[in-house]
């Protein structure tokens, strides 16, 4: 049986870390296993492994990773990158969360390039060695693909994938990373779909139709919002944009996945909650996935 989880964004953003708690209390009003972190506002978490966990078990809920992006390609910070991975696999097991999601690689070079091979090559040594690692605290590593780094070439992510060992590097695909990339979310989960050990299910949606273009008299819009979208893209609730979820549900369901599916997405023009109610809505009652909250209640 999956288990459900928001990533806490939409309630911290405009740089609100005290809503943590709100966050917490709401997530699980609405059912949901669990939350996810990442970014600054878990860090001063970081020191308080044991209070976090007690946090999370009055609420009744879980830590399904914290999330970590890493340069990788930086000689001068490569141990010192490695180090602290190694350090956050121990304290999501002190916390009691067993999956670690990991991304990185800056853009690179062009596919025929040495370079391309020598950076993929770099970055998959380093995650089998932290993936190895984190197996020793009862904890599995999973790449996360990420637009706007060198894995938003698909050949990339391919070749990474071939390069690591499947028992120490899990996938985690991020469906709206994916089609942000040029990639088919469908096609690239169903090559996959036994690496897979945890899921980002994240929709997206044009953010100028043409029509609207013509009403505001643009020739294109500007690309000056969270992670340079406005031009193309924004993030919305589940099941509102453009990305096939049941699709996705139906490969993950056939290949018995039992993982975290999660909602990481940044922004929302609506309430926290009622973005929060909107995609665990979605997850119930049109795709009819069932976390391990709900089969409870």
């Amino acid at each position: 049986m999956p288990k459900l989880g928001l990533n806490p964004h939409i309630y911290l953003r405009d740089n609100h870390p005290e809503n943590i708690h709100r966050a917490f209390d709401e997530l699980a009003l609405l059912g949901y296993d669990g939350v996810e972190f990442s970014g600054g506002y878990g860090q001063p978490w970081l020191h308080h492994p044991k209070d976090l966990k007690r946090l999370l078990d009055l609420h009744g809920l879980r830590l399904s990773t914290y999330y970590l992006y890493l340069p990788f390609l930086d000689e001068t910070r490569a141990t010192e990158d490695e180090e602290a991975a190694y350090r956050r696999a121990y304290w999501l097991a002190q916390v009691g969360a067993e999956d670690f999601l990991i991304d990185g690689g800056v853009p690179i070079i062009p596919r025929d390039s040495h370079k391309w091979e020598r950076s993929v090559r770099t970055i998959a040594d380093a995650c089998n060695r932290i993936g190895e690692s984190a197996h020793r605290y009862g904890v599995q590593l999973a790449w996360h693909n990420h637009w706007g780094s060198c894995f938003e070439q698909e050949a990339a992510l391919h070749r990474f994938l071939e390069l690591t060992d499947p028992e120490w590097v899990k996938f985690c695909p991020d469906t709206a990373q994916l089609r942000l990339s040029g990639m088919d979310e469908v096609a690239i989960i169903q090559r996959y779909q036994h690496r897979i050990s945890y899921v980002h299910f994240k929709d997206i949606a044009p953010n100028w139709t043409p029509e609207v273009r013509q009403h505001l008299r643009l020739s294109a819009p500007t690309n000056a919002g969270g992670y340079d979208l406005d031009a193309q893209w924004r993030m919305i609730e589940l099941g509102r944009g453009v990305i096939n979820l049941p699709a996705c549900w139906e490969i993950l369901k056939s290949a018995d996945f039992d993982g975290w599916i999660v909602d990481d997405h940044d922004f929302t023009g609506y309430p926290a909650k009622a973005s929060a109610a909107a995609i665990k809505r979605f997850l119930n009652e049109e795709l009819g996935i069932v976390g391990e909250r709900d089969a409870r209640t």
